[in-house]
């Protein structure tokens, strides 16, 4: 768990995401922090196609796959109950929280985008659904609100969660990525190149190769005085999705897990609570899972972070 055994001794900037200041300028396309919920805005209508989960259990849980490490026998357990119980929110998780529903079909669901589509975040998901049918929404329902530390979401089977890794290389490798005021004079110096995702860094290293690099980053950035924020990335499930969504024009990502599919979204949106909703059509017939982005109080938030 080389990502474990790192505590950051670079000098490091405030960003909750890699490369990110603070107040970014937003340009439609880059993820910025802070976000939080209350009024729901007005439901849009187009939807875009953003890809497609399956459950083989028929349950789901919907969470920050950023926050994957905290996953547990415990969560696990926690998880069950919860299910046995018609669903709702769980708290069991490490540094925040899930969403938990049962009785899902078991073949492969469309997950769909709504844009705001109007105003200076137009570009924003509205909402996001996981399609349990065709008919229309007549009503909803409130699970709970999913709480996202990381920027990112996913909506997953639980029975395949134990075998997720997290910070556990599954090849063997391991990426280094910095970023910071002096990335250039560190990449210069070290011979660091481009990765997929624009960070400066280097790729595919065995494992104590990448070790041995991090810690000649430290030395080379103590010993320069730099600024610079270094971040060790084993290739584990959450390395692997995250990577998948970087490359998305939509910034979604498809995992597959013991027979299960995941689908994990980067959330321009940032960090908060977000309202999860059961769709119901007006025969009382679930027909979705909605999570609710673009709400009044995250706009706002978008709003003052980069004025």
């Amino acid at each position: 768990m080389f990502a474990k055994s790192c505590a950051v001794r670079f000098a490091i900037d405030s960003a909750t995401m890699s490369g990110q200041s603070l107040k970014p300028q937003f340009d439609g396309s880059s993820m910025i922090a802070a976000a939080s919920t209350s009024k729901l805005v007005e439901i849009g209508v187009t939807e875009e196609h953003l890809g497609s989960v399956a459950c083989p259990s028929g349950s789901l849980v919907v969470v920050d796959f950023g926050l994957m490490g905290g996953w547990s026998r415990k969560v696990a357990t926690s998880v069950t109950k919860l299910l046995a119980r018609g669903g709702g929110t769980s708290s069991a998780l490490d540094d925040g929280n899930l969403i938990a529903l049962p009785g899902l079909p078991r073949e492969p669901l469309e997950v769909v985008g709504v844009r705001i589509g109007n105003g200076r975040w137009a570009n924003l998901w509205r909402h996001v659904e996981l399609k349990l049918g065709s008919t229309p929404v007549a009503k909803v329902e409130e699970l709970g609100e999913v709480y996202v530390e990381r920027a990112r979401l996913m909506f997953a089977d639980p029975s395949v969660l134990d075998a997720w890794q997290h910070e556990d290389t599954l090849d063997g490798l391991a990426d280094i990525a910095f970023w910071g005021r002096d990335k250039e004079l560190v990449a210069k110096a070290s011979g660091a190149t481009r990765l997929d995702d624009g960070e400066w860094g280097f790729a595919d290293l065995p494992l104590d190769a990448a070790k041995a690099k991090y810690a000649e980053l430290e030395e080379l950035v103590a010993r320069n005085d730099w600024f610079v924020r270094a971040e060790p990335r084993e290739h584990d499930h959450h390395y692997l999705l995250l990577k998948a969504a970087k490359a998305s024009p939509l910034a979604v990502g498809e995992l597959e897990l013991r027979g299960a599919r995941l689908l994990g979204l980067l959330l321009p949106h940032g960090d908060g609570a977000f309202p999860v909703q059961r769709c119901r059509d007006a025969h009382g017939a679930l027909v979705g899972v909605r999570v609710v982005l673009g709400t009044d109080d995250a706009l706002a938030t978008l709003d003052a972070v980069n004025d």
